[in-house]
């Protein structure tokens, strides 16, 4: 009987739950981050006057930098 009261103990702590409209606006300013990432990417690329291949390597690796300062100041701002 013991062993049957921990588990269900057990159980009700490693339950976690999640609000559906906290998750919507998470992904939505997820979403918006993207966006202005990708547009400030190609548009530095732009008036650098890369086109072709040279703009896309560009692109890509402008959107990488991004996106490694953004996740590294968000782990800095969890770790405060």
């Amino acid at each position: 009987m013991a062993d049957n009261k921990e588990s269900k103990e057990t159980k009700f702590k490693d339950l976690v739950s999640y609000s559906e409209p906290a998750l919507r606006n998470n992904a939505s300013i997820v979403e918006y981050c993207r966006t202005s990432m990708s547009a400030l990417s190609g548009c530095t690329a732009g008036i650098l006057g890369l086109t072709g291949l040279y703009g896309f390597a560009f692109y890509i690796f402008s959107v990488f930098v991004l996106w490694k300062k953004y996740t590294l100041s968000d782990i800095n701002k969890s770790k405060d």
